[in-house]
């Protein structure tokens, strides 16, 4: 999915005009997928921004061999698993405190409780091994196909089908050991 040539142009040129109908036509897409690593609004829109600065710093060194949203996106994910580095947000202990908590079937603000699962999903998420994860967000919450996740990740769709059934396992694992013990 290669952009036509005088978008590239555009784009390497740095056009005012044209950034800001990138902004305006992805950064929807980029603030979900910093929002799915950083599970903050507020920090997720700051990655946002970064993403654009970036992408408009080093605008000379888009070639062209993928679409600007799959090179936008890889510069999200790479913004976003620093972001988690520096601040070290993503550790086992985490979710292994899940083992040692339990739901309140009694409770009647159904809310919290689906606010209790989001939370324990999105542990289970940051807990799964960075390229799962990666190919996991891609695909079912930012709604790519295999072989646009496969484009954004620089990989086959034979690898990315693969992450995706690890994903799914280890997910699906994390999360029965919070419910078995909850």
């Amino acid at each position: 999915m290669c952009v036509d040539k005088k978008e590239i142009e555009l784009f390497n040129q740095r056009d005012p005009r044209f950034f800001r109908e990138l902004v305006d036509r992805y950064q929807v897409s980029i603030l979900n997928v910093c929002l799915a690593y950083t599970h903050n609004r507020d920090e997720a829109s700051d990655l946002t921004q970064e993403v654009f600065i970036q992408a408009f710093r080093s605008a000379s060194e888009f070639r062209g061999d993928s679409s600007i949203k799959t090179w936008l996106t890889r510069i999200a994910i790479h913004k976003s698993l620093n972001f988690l580095r520096k601040s070290k947000r993503i550790t086992s202990t985490e979710l292994n405190e899940a083992n040692h908590s339990s739901f309140s079937s009694d409770s009647s603000d159904i809310q919290l409780l689906q606010s209790e699962q989001k939370k324990w999903f999105y542990r289970a998420l940051d807990a799964l091994p960075e390229k799962q994860r990666e190919a996991f967000i891609l695909h079912k919450l930012e709604e790519n196909s295999y072989q646009e996740v496969a484009e954004i990740m620089g990989t086959s769709v034979s690898a990315v089908e693969s992450l995706m059934h690890r994903a799914k396992v280890n997910l699906r694992a994390l999360l029965e050991k919070v419910v078995d013990r909850g």
